[in-house]
């Protein structure tokens, strides 16, 4: 990948959260490496110094904000697209075959809410539609549409789900790997009944 696509770019690396802000050599060490700033700064090592040297500036004042990675690394984690999260979290096969299950009380952000039974929820888009409370927080999320190696079938289902009239009131999108506010704003422009947007 060109240095200027991943300069900016979101990873998740063993499910911790860290923003690429540097990709080079590393003097005294072998081949490419990438500079990464972990959104939890006890994660890393240093501050972006090795061995004397800087190669690149934090956001965080924290001495221990950052780390080298490797960019052909294992154990960075794949991402997904906003409709595989939601399909994933409410409605898909793997609950389609539970039905008439009771609604239950949840709590999210310390307020009481009321759960969407998953026989409803594994009827996809008219569930999605009746959900108030949306939480996608940390699933790796880093764009609203699937990428082109996905079919035109996912394409067309996502831009329905978004096109449909979602109800959701509340949405939580904190700790995923969004690069820029464009795909955000894209997903919010759908949400006519939005009051709060989390984006810890």
């Amino acid at each position: 990948m060109a240095e200027e696509q991943l300069l900016g770019k979101r990873l998740s690396y063993d499910g911790s959260l860290c923003t690429v802000r540097w990709r080079g050599e590393i003097e005294g060490l072998k081949g490419q490496w990438l500079g990464v700033e972990w959104d939890d700064p006890s994660r890393g090592k240093h501050d972006g110094t090795y061995a004397g040297n800087r190669y690149f500036d934090c956001w965080s004042k924290e001495p221990t904000a950052a780390s080298f990675i490797r960019p052909d690394s294992k154990r960075i984690d794949i991402t997904q697209p906003l409709l595989s999260a939601l399909r994933g979290k409410y409605g898909s096969e793997n609950i389609s075959n539970v039905a008439n299950e009771r609604s239950s009380a949840i709590v999210i952000s310390g307020k009481e809410v009321d759960e969407v039974g998953f026989d409803a929820i594994s009827r996809k888009q008219s569930a999605w539609s009746a959900l108030t409370v949306v939480s996608l927080n940390g699933l790796r999320i880093k764009n609203c549409y699937d990428n082109p190696l996905h079919t035109q079938q996912d394409y067309r289902e996502q831009h329905q789900v978004l096109s449909s009239e979602l109800k959701w009131q509340e949405l939580d999108l904190s700790q995923n790997l969004f690069a820029d506010w464009d795909e955000i704003t894209h997903i919010c422009k759908y949400l006519k009944h939005l009051k709060v947007l989390k984006l810890k």
